[in-house]
């Protein structure tokens, strides 16, 4: 997991105001995260959704502005998508899913253990993304 207080301070040493700003946010969305009624558990795949969540939120955001002729606040948007995006890990490509699938299950799955061979290889290889899992799983099917 990131250490968001190492980041701000980093950001701020280097005087990057975009940066620094975007890891404010990032630090407030994971208190959320954790204080909120019913917390889950934050780990390291629901760090990696928060952040793929706030990437979403800036984009939709700079949609709007752009429709509206605010260009200057989409720039700002698609800055703090950039330094959001730095922080994810490389994700798993078709061939990742399908080493890992022939490794853990070389004589392939029924179909009636799809679903639970997707959440694992899900949580096992982070930042997958679940169409191209379940595409994967889908063509080991006997």
């Amino acid at each position: 997991m990131l250490d968001v207080n190492k980041l701000i301070m980093g950001a701020m040493k280097a005087h990057d105001k975009v940066a620094s700003e975007t890891y404010k946010l990032l630090k407030a969305k994971i208190l959320e995260f954790k204080t909120a009624k019913n917390a889950r558990e934050y780990n390291d795949s629901e760090e990696i959704t928060l952040i793929n969540k706030m990437i979403s939120d800036r984009a939709n955001s700079a949609e709007i502005y752009l429709q509206n002729d605010r260009k200057d606040l989409a720039d700002a948007e698609y800055a703090q998508m950039k330094v959001l995006q730095d922080l994810l890990p490389a994700l798993p490509t078709k061939e990742d899913i399908e080493v890992y699938l022939s490794e853990h299950y070389p004589n392939g799955v029924e179909k009636k253990q799809m679903g639970i061979v997707i959440k694992e290889v899900k949580a096992a290889l982070l930042g997958a993304d679940g169409k191209l899992v379940s595409e994967c799983v889908k063509n080991i099917i006997h």
